[in-house]
C-alpha cells in the first residue's frame, strides 16, 4: 500500500474478534449493523487484500493486453476500494450497482488510460461519477455513514483510547460526525468520503486531485474549507442532540420549533448563527476529525458482488463481438480491446475466484430481453393481445439485488439493439449540450429535452446523456407530443451507461401525449422534500392550484388542446425510476395499449389533495376493438408511496397505493371528448412488488377485465385510515392468481366488495380476508429472504415455492420460471 506523502502507512491493531475474513450477508447501508453479519473489515485486512500480485502498472499493462490473470488480479485488488467509495454514501443496492458500473467502465476504458500509474485515481474518479449519478437518480439526500458498527469496534489506535469511557466517547462523536455530515453540501460530503479513504489508507492524499479532477492547490483549499464546515456541522449535530435533554438550551429549543427535522442550508445558517453567540451550545469539545475518520472501518463487498461484476463483463464481451455496438455500461462507444480479450478469457474458465474469496460457478442465467408483454405459460392467465406490436427492446442490466433490473437507472442496450432507430435518426441531448446544435452527434448534442421533442420524427431515437434536466416556468420538462407510427416508433432513452435526471417543478416531469413512443431509463424526481410549510398547509386545505403539489413524475395522457383531442396509444414506459412527486409516480389516463414495466416508483403522492399513487391506470379508452390484454403493469417495484392530505373528492385519505387500476368504465367522464363505451380490453398486473405503501398494495376499483397475477405485497395500507392490502371493489371480471400477500398488523390481506365474477386462485394470503373464496389458498409465513430490507425472494421451505397455478413465463427479474410456478413475484432456484 502506498503511504501518504510525508508519513508512513499506518497499521491498525485487530479487535478482540477478527471480522476481516468474514464475508457475511450483504452490508445493508443502515446503522448499528453487527460486524459478524455485515462483514466489517479492518484497514490491516483491507491492505492485505489490496496488495495482491505484481505492481499496479504492470497489472494494468498486462490486462490491457488481454492477460486473464492480470485482469483477475485487478478485479481482486480494486473491487473493495470501489465498493467503499460508494458504500458510505449510498444504500447497499446502489453501492453494488456503482461497483459493477465502475469496474465495467474501467475494463472497457483501460486502453484509453495513458498513464498506468494513475490507474487508482482514475478508477476512483469513475466511482465518484457513478456515485453521483446513483445518488441523483434516487432523488435522495446522500448521507455519509460513520455509524456502521457497535461501540466496541476498534478505534484504530492503541493506548488510552482502549479504556471503556473513551471508546464510548469516540463512538458518540463518530455518530455526531455522521449526523453532521448530513448538514454538508453534496460536494463537501463527497470530499469527506475521500478524506476518510485517505485516513483509512485506502487512498493516497496525493491521489485526491486526480480523483476530484482539480489541481493540488485547489484540493488543499477545499480540504481546509471542509474542515471548517465539518466543525460547524458537528457542533450543530451536538447541539441538536443536547437540546433533546431537559438541560438543553431553551433558546435553541424555541428556534427549532419550526424545523421539520431535515437538514437544509437555511436551517444550517440559523443554527450556526445561534451557536456563534451561545456559550452553552457552541462550546462542545470535539475530537480531531482525523481521529474519528481513522476509526471508521472499511467494508468488505457483499459475497455475490464479484459474480455480478463477472456477469456484467459477460454482457460487455457479447457487446464487443463481431456485431459491434456499445458495451453495457461503456457509455461512449464500443468496448475496448481489454473487454474483448481479457473478458473472454475470464469467462472461459469454469470458476472465477475474486475479491472476497468467493468461487462463482455457473453464474445465474441472463434475464430475458423482451419488454413487450411476455408470453404466458399454458393456463388460465391470458396473454397480451397481438394488437400491440412487439417492439425492439433494451436488454436489462444484470440482476444486482432483490428487485434487480427494476428501474435501476435504465437499460443497457445489447449490440444488436443499441438504440433502435426504426429507420430514423439519432438525436443526442446532454447536460453539456447547446440547443444551437443540430443534436445529430454526441459531440454536438442538444441541451434541453424540449428542443429535442420539437425535432423528432417517426423512427427517431433520442439518446439522453448525463445531466439534470429542468424547465422552470414550464408545465412539463419533457412534453412528448410527436407520434411515431406502427412500424416507426419514436424512442426516448438514456444513453447507454448514462443516468439522466429529470427534475420536475410543475405539473409533470415527462408527459407523453403521443402514440408509438418508448421512454426508457430516466430518473424523474419531484419536490416532495422541498415543499414549504405553507404549501403543505394549502394542500391540507384542498388547494389544488399549485402545480408543485399536484404534479406527476411521468404521465401518459390525452392532448386535450388538439383538435380533436388526441389520446395516446401504444406507449412503453420501461426501466425508469420515479420518486418524490406530489401526485403520481407514473400515471396512464385516457390511454390505450400502454406497457408500464420494470420501473421503480417510490415516495410519491404525499402532498396532493388529488389523491395519487405510485402507479395509476385510470379511464382507459378503446383505440381499437380488441378485448385481449392491452394495458400491462409488469415487474415494477413500488414502495413508500402514501397520501398525507385528504382527497378533495371525499375529505378522507383514500389513495397512496402502490398500484391502482380504476374507473375503466369511464362513468365519471361520460362527457369527456372522444368518450367511447367502457373499456373492453384487459389490464394485466403481473410480477410486481409493492410494499410499505400508505394505501393498498394493489387496488382494483370501479373497473373491469383485470388480471392480478404473481405479485408480492408486503405490509401496505400503512396509513391508519386505510386497510386491506389487495382490494377489489365495485368491479367485475377480475382474476387474482398466484399472489403472495402479507398485510400489516390487523389489516386484512385481501377483500372483495360489491363486485361480480371475481376469481381468487392459488394465492398465499396471510391472516384474514373479507369476501374472498380461494379453494387453493395457502397461509403462513412465505419465508422471504429479508423483507425489512426489501428482499422478497423466497427461502427454501417457503410454502409459495412450486405451489402456484400456471402463470407467466418469467418473474420480476425476467428470470425464466421453470417447472411448477412459485407464488409471488420471485421464482426460487
Amino acid at each position: 500500500m502506498r503511504a501518504f506523502a510525508g508519513r508512513p502507512a499506518r497499521r491498525h491493531p485487530r479487535s478482540r474478534r477478527d471480522y476481516s475474513q468474514r464475508a457475511g450477508p450483504r452490508h445493508s447501508g443502515g446503522p448499528a449493523v453487527d460486524p459478524e453479519r455485515a462483514g466489517h473489515v479492518t484497514t490491516d485486512a483491507y491492505d492485505r487484500r489490496r496488495r495482491l500480485g505484481p505492481d499496479d502498472d504492470g497489472l494494468v499493462a498486462a490486462a490491457r493486453g488481454g492477460d486473464r490473470a492480470a485482469l483477475d488480479a485487478l478485479l481482486r485488488a480494486y473491487l473493495p476500494l470501489v465498493y467503499n467509495v460508494a458504500a458510505r454514501s449510498l444504500d447497499r443496492a446502489d453501492a453494488e450497482d456503482v461497483a459493477q458500473e465502475t469496474m465495467l467502465r474501467a475494463v472497457a476504458g483501460l486502453d484509453r488510460l495513458r498513464d498506468p500509474g494513475r490507474f487508482r485515481s482514475w478508477l476512483v474518479a469513475i466511482a465518484l461519477r457513478e456515485t453521483r449519478r446513483f445518488g441523483g437518480r434516487r432523488g435522495a439526500d446522500q448521507r455519509w455513514r460513520a455509524d456502521e458498527g457497535p461501540e466496541d469496534l476498534p478505534t484504530g489506535r492503541p493506548g488510552p483510547d482502549d479504556d471503556a469511557v473513551r471508546r464510548v466517547e469516540m463512538a458518540r462523536q463518530r455518530r455526531h460526525l455522521a449526523a453532521g455530515a448530513r448538514w454538508l453540501d453534496a460536494d463537501d460530503r463527497e470530499l469527506l468520503h475521500l478524506w476518510w479513504l485517505t485516513e483509512a489508507d485506502a487512498l493516497d492524499r496525493a491521489e485526491l486531485p486526480a480523483a476530484l479532477g482539480i489541481s493540488p492547490a485547489h484540493t488543499r483549499v477545499r480540504l481546509q474549507r471542509l474542515r471548517e464546515r465539518l466543525r460547524t456541522a458537528r457542533l450543530i449535530a451536538e447541539a441538536i442532540d443536547a437540546v433533546r435533554s431537559p438541560d438543553g438550551c431553551d433558546v435553541l429549543r424555541a428556534l427549532l420549533r419550526g424545523w421539520d427535522g431535515r437538514p437544509a442550508p437555511v436551517w444550517r445558517k440559523r443554527i450556526a448563527r445561534h451557536l456563534d453567540g451561545c456559550a452553552a451550545c457552541g462550546g462542545a469539545d470535539l475530537l480531531p476529525p482525523e481521529r474519528l475518520l481513522a476509526a471508521v472501518p472499511l467494508l468488505v463487498p457483499p459475497v455475490d458482488l464479484a459474480g455480478a461484476v463477472v456477469e456484467r463483463l459477460a454482457g460487455a464481451v457479447a457487446a464487443s463481438g463481431p456485431s459491434g455496438g456499445a458495451a453495457a455500461g461503456g457509455g461512449s462507444g464500443p468496448a475496448g480491446p481489454a473487454v474483448a480479450k481479457a473478458g473472454a478469457a475470464v469467462l472461459a474458465v469454469v470458476a472465477v475466484v475474486l475479491a472476497v474469496g468467493m468461487i462463482l460457478v455457473d453464474p445465474p442465467g441472463r434475464p430475458e430481453r423482451a419488454i413487450a408483454t411476455a408470453p404466458t405459460r399454458p393456463g388460465s392467465v391470458p396473454a397480451a393481445t397481438s394488437a400491440a406490436p412487439v417492439r425492439p427492446t433494451p436488454s436489462p442490466a444484470a440482476p444486482a439485488g432483490p428487485v434487480a433490473g427494476a428501474g435501476t437507472g435504465g437499460p443497457t442496450w445489447s449490440a444488436g439493439q443499441l438504440a433502435p432507430r426504426d429507420g430514423g435518426r439519432y438525436l443526442y441531448v446532454s447536460g453539456r449540450g447547446d440547443d444551437g446544435n443540430d443534436g445529430r452527434s454526441r459531440a454536438e448534442p442538444l441541451r434541453t429535452l424540449r428542443r429535442a421533442a420539437q425535432l423528432t420524427e417517426p423512427g427517431d431515437t433520442v439518446l439522453v446523456d448525463d445531466g439534470e434536466y429542468v424547465a422552470p416556468g414550464r408545465p412539463d420538462v419533457l412534453p412528448i407530443e410527436r407520434s411515431g407510427t406502427a412500424d416507426r416508433w419514436i424512442t426516448w432513452a438514456a444513453l447507454p451507461g448514462a443516468r439522466p435526471v429529470v427534475r420536475t417543478t410543475s405539473w409533470n416531469g415527462i408527459r407523453i401525449r403521443a402514440s408509438y413512443v418508448t421512454v426508457a431509463g430516466f430518473t424523474v424526481t419531484g419536490l416532495r422534500d422541498e415543499l414549504s410549510a405553507a404549501q403543505r398547509e394549502a394542500a391540507r386545505r384542498g388547494d389544488t392550484s399549485d402545480p408543485a403539489i399536484s404534479g406527476n413524475c411521468l404521465s401518459v395522457a390525452e392532448l386535450r388542446n388538439a383538435d380533436p383531442p388526441r389520446r395516446p396509444h401504444h406507449v412503453v414506459v420501461w426501466g425508469n425510476t420515479v420518486t418524490d412527486c406530489p401526485l403520481n409516480g407514473i400515471s396512464a389516463q385516457f390511454a390505450d395499449h400502454v406497457t408500464i414495466a420494470h420501473n421503480v416508483a417510490a415516495r410519491n403522492a404525499w402532498w396532493s389533495p388529488l389523491g395519487g399513487s405510485g402507479i395509476s391506470v385510470k379511464n382507459t379508452w378503446n383505440s381499437d376493438n380488441s378485448t385481449g390484454v392491452k394495458m400491462v403493469v409488469r415487474g415494477n417495484v413500488t414502495y413508500d408511496n402514501q397520501n398525507l392530505v385528504p382527497s378533495v373528492g371525499t375529505g378522507k385519505i383514500t389513495d397512496g397505493n402502490g398500484i391502482i387500476v380504476e374507473s375503466t368504465d369511464n362513468t365519471d367522464f361520460r362527457g369527456a371528448p372522444l368518450f367511447q363505451t367502457p373499456y373492453a380490453g384487459r389490464t394485466l398486473v403481473e410480477n410486481n412488488v409493492s410494499y410499505r405503501n400508505g394505501g393498498r398494495g394493489i387496488n382494483v376499483f370501479r373497473t373491469a377485465h383485470v388480471d392480478v397475477v404473481n405479485n408480492t405485497l408486503y405490509r401496505n395500507a400503512a396509513h391508519p385510515d386505510i386497510d386491506i392490502d389487495l382490494a377489489v371493489t365495485d368491479s367485475r371480471d377480475v382474476q387474482v392468481v398466484n399472489n403472495v400477500v402479507v398485510p400489516g398488523p390487523a389489516s386484512p390481506a385481501a377483500a372483495v366488495s360489491r363486485s361480480t365474477r371475481v376469481r381468487f386462485d392459488h394465492n398465499l394470503l396471510v391472516g384474514r380476508t373479507l369476501g374472498v373464496a380461494d379453494a387453493a389458498r395457502l397461509g403462513g409465513d412465505p419465508r422471504f429472504v429479508d423483507p425489512a430490507a426489501g428482499d422478497f425472494r423466497l427461502r427454501p421451505g417457503s410454502p409459495a415455492v412450486d405451489s402456484g397455478a400456471e402463470g407467466p413465463a418469467t418473474d420480476v427479474r425476467r428470470v425464466a420460471r421453470t417447472g411448477r410456478v412459485d407464488r409471488g413475484a420471485f421464482e426460487s432456484g
